[in-house]
């Protein structure tokens, strides 16, 4: 039993000390910040101006990551 107790402590103490620094910014929070629409809504086609906005690009450095989630439904 001891030696369960030892491996459980051990591996929770090297899961805490492998954290990355965690910052807090809105450019690298998922989902991301929808940038501002920047066309014009007229009252016809010809008065409306259409501005498209891109899909979004992780920035310089970012880390690749594959989230799963899984929803999991018990008897």
């Amino acid at each position: 039993m001891k030696k369960l107790n030892f491996i459980i402590l051990g591996l929770i103490s090297l899961i805490f000390s492998c954290q990355a620094p965690q910052r807090l910014s809105d450019e690298i929070s998922i989902p991301y910040a929808k940038e501002e629409w920047k066309g014009v809504q007229g009252k016809t086609l010809a008065d409306s101006k259409p501005d498209f906005i891109g899909q979004p690009e992780a920035p310089e450095g970012a880390p690749n990551v594959l989230v799963i989630m899984l929803d999991v439904i018990a008897n």
